[in-house]
């Protein structure tokens, strides 16, 4: 018996002895390719990026197979593949390769092995930035940029829209291969960055939505002009200034005007015309105007536009020039509303006129001043005492009085400078 067990154990260690040398004793069961299986059945990449993969043969009974696959890429311009010259046995035989982006697209792989190819992957090469052509036209009163799509990257015709150092631009036509809009911008922009937002990526497998990209053509957007036409009548006190619409530019309900920084007295205000009277203290010469709330197209807002003609403004014509009860200019008559301006100085600080009503005169007077910065509002008897200071004398610009003038009264209207500093103020008053 114990013969018989030692003589099976020694013929055990023998079959051991004999295959243990082989380097795969299960190579004999192993048949030819059946099948290739790629570690990843979808890739996706930006572009430049690259990604390790592998890939397996099996025969028909699913033992791997340990051959080295030859990897092509159907578009060498999009990916590249690169494989290495052996196989690995970790953990068992494979093929490693390298897939490497290089443009955005999309491209397919397949693995062949023993006359046998794989199943295409689909690799998808994302963009980085935006390569369409970006063209300026600064010909016009308005910079207008016209943006092309590329063979993969397209405008969605209703979502597309682009932004000039990430601030929204006015969009003037949108289809799926070009973008048109106008910039609007305040001051000119050197090297500006160029964005487009909600983009169709549609390479040769598949359709993908892209958030924004970035193009690397910088852009120089001029600071935007107002084009409309600008006169000035200077036959009154204080000149005005009438800008019409162009076919750029019209007026917000709540445009108003600068010169040189400084503001200006409303006269009229409608969406093709705004009147205002300006002028300081001395003349100006070469002034720019600022149009506030201007609207591009009739539609979009522009917070701030310079006008592309200066102005030449006379030095202040004060027509009340004097604070003498004796000669206060007589208004009593109207006709109401009546208005004028007045020019109150440290020399002069009380410019009067005066009201002799034969029945009560209720009147409400507004005064608004467009140099200094407190100007108070007074009333008078005929024999120059103040007897109500109207208003409240705050520094509220405007300021403005309620005043009733009893029948066979003289009562005078007094603009005094208050803080010294030489004020232009427009006086209105009204009566029912």
């Amino acid at each position: 018996m114990n013969r018989h067990l030692f003589g099976t154990a020694g013929a055990l260690v023998a079959v051991l002895l004999a295959t243990g040398c082989a380097e795969d004793p299960t190579a004999a069961l192993r048949g030819d390719v059946a099948r290739i299986v790629f570690s990843r059945n979808y890739v996706t990449l930006n572009v430049g990026q690259s990604l390790p993969m592998s890939v397996k043969a099996y025969d028909a009974q699913g033992n791997v197979v340990n051959v080295l696959a030859a990897i092509s890429v159907d578009n060498a311009n999009v990916a590249t593949v690169t494989v290495n010259d052996t196989t690995s046995l970790d953990p068992l035989p494979q093929t490693d390769f390298t897939v490497a982006a290089v443009a955005d697209g999309s491209v397919q792989v397949v693995a062949t092995a023993g006359g046998v190819s794989s199943d295409p992957i689909n690799v998808v090469v994302y963009p980085t930035q935006f390569l369409g052509t970006v063209a300026l036209d600064a010909t016009g009163a308005v910079d207008i940029l016209t943006i092309s799509s590329t063979t993969n990257v397209k405008f969605d015709p209703a979502a597309s829209v682009a932004l000039v150092n990430d601030e929204p631009t006015v969009l003037l036509s949108r289809t799926a291969d070009e973008l048109q809009v106008a910039v609007i911008s305040a001051s000119p922009l050197t090297g500006a960055t160029v964005t487009v937002e909600n983009l169709v990526f549609q390479p040769p497998y598949g359709t993908f939505d892209l958030l924004w990209l970035d193009s690397p053509t910088p852009v120089d957007i001029r600071t935007t002009l107002f084009d409309g036409a600008i006169t000035v009548d200077a036959s009154r006190q204080a000149d005005y200034i009438t800008l019409s619409s162009s076919a750029n530019f019209e007026f917000a309900a709540d445009a108003n005007v600068l010169v040189n920084g400084d503001p200006t007295f409303l006269i009229s205000r409608s969406a093709t015309q705004i009147v205002v009277a300006g002028g300081n203290i001395n003349a100006v010469a070469g002034g720019t105007v600022t149009i506030q709330n201007a609207l591009y197209l009739g539609q979009y807002d522009v917070a701030a536009v310079v006008a592309g003609a200066t102005v030449n403004l006379e030095a202040f014509n004060n027509s009340v020039t004097t604070g003498s009860l004796a000669t206060a200019p007589d208004i009593t008559a109207g006709p109401f509303p009546y208005e004028y301006y007045t020019l109150v100085t440290a020399g002069d600080p009380d410019q009067l006129v005066q009201f002799n009503s034969g029945s009560n005169l209720a009147v409400t007077v507004t005064a608004v001043w467009l140099t200094g910065a407190d100007v108070d509002i007074y009333w008078v008897d005929s024999g120059g005492v103040i007897y109500a200071c109207g208003g409240g004398c705050s520094s509220a610009n405007p300021e403005v009085s309620t005043h009733t003038i009893a029948a066979g009264v003289q009562d005078f209207l007094d603009m005094e400078l208050y803080d010294g500093e030489d004020s232009i103020v427009r006086v209105t008053v009204t009566s029912p």
